[in-house]
């Protein structure tokens, strides 16, 4: 199997947000970033190409053509990746950025709207609507908390 594919600044991936933390340079420990380090929306902004074709890949792969990961039922790499979909989606629409896109990533378009077609998945996975709404809750206390440090 073939190396994941890794941003170069992935190995010092820090969390989001107003947790985001930067080590100061020539000091011990770590300050909040500056606000151009926050994931923000921007202009030409797209899904790493080699990540996508990875994802599409092992979708093709694992499911040899049927519905799922698995093949004819959801089994538990559906349900890891498909509990991140509303997610995905919201992410999607606050950056601009998607991984589920027809003309790249056909495979995975279809998989994730067949994963969330099904009863359970609609009856256990959040509202779009309030996953954004709440994605965009977060973003306005990390620009307030960014706001309030620099």
């Amino acid at each position: 199997m073939d190396e994941p594919v890794r941003d170069p600044g992935e190995a010092r991936a820090q969390p989001q947000g107003p947790e985001l933390r930067v080590r100061r340079a020539g000091h011990q420990g770590q300050e909040r970033a500056a606000r151009r380090l926050q994931p923000r929306p921007q202009e030409g902004a797209r899904a790493h190409p080699r990540r996508q074709a990875r994802l599409e890949n092992a979708l093709e792969e694992c499911s040899k053509g049927r519905p799922f990961f698995g093949g004819d039922a959801v089994g538990i790499i559906d349900i890891a990746l498909g509990c991140q979909v509303g997610w995905m989606r919201a992410s999607a629409a606050l950056s601009g950025i998607s991984i589920f896109d027809p003309a790249k990533t056909p495979l995975l378009m279809a998989w994730a709207e067949r994963f969330t077609a099904l009863d359970a998945a609609r009856a256990s996975m959040p509202e779009f609507d309030r996953l954004l709404a709440y994605a965009k809750m977060r973003q306005a206390e990390s620009d307030a908390a960014n706001a309030a440090t620099n």
